[in-house]
């Protein structure tokens, strides 16, 4: 008998070119997605990824990936996977992706 994996999430944005689908002002903020990732744990979701658009060029960032890391079930014993293209990565976010993720 074969068991399903736990339903994963994608969480989607479109920091690149965000005129297109909305404005800047309908973006949600941290607490807007602390929000969503409860709700989406509450439904039964077990792990969830972050791409984009760009997701690096969302302030809150490091905030959501600390909140993932430290304050939900979500991901439990593994990476988050977050697609970007790296060209914003700097010292200061490495060093918080080292922080989070120190097995990298």
């Amino acid at each position: 008998m074969l068991q399903s994996a736990a339903p994963t999430a994608y969480m989607l944005q479109s920091a690149e070119k965000p005129e297109f689908f909305y404005s800047k002002e309908d973006e949600l903020t941290l607490d807007g997605w602390k929000a969503a990732l409860s709700a989406l744990e509450a439904l039964g979701v077990r792990q969830v990824g972050i791409s984009g658009g760009e997701p690096l060029l969302k302030d809150c960032l490091v905030g959501l990936l600390r909140h993932i890391r430290e304050r939900t079930g979500l991901n439990e014993g593994q990476g988050i996977n977050v697609v970007s293209n790296g060209k914003l990565m700097d010292e200061d976010t490495l060093s918080v992706f080292m922080e989070i993720y120190p097995s990298c």
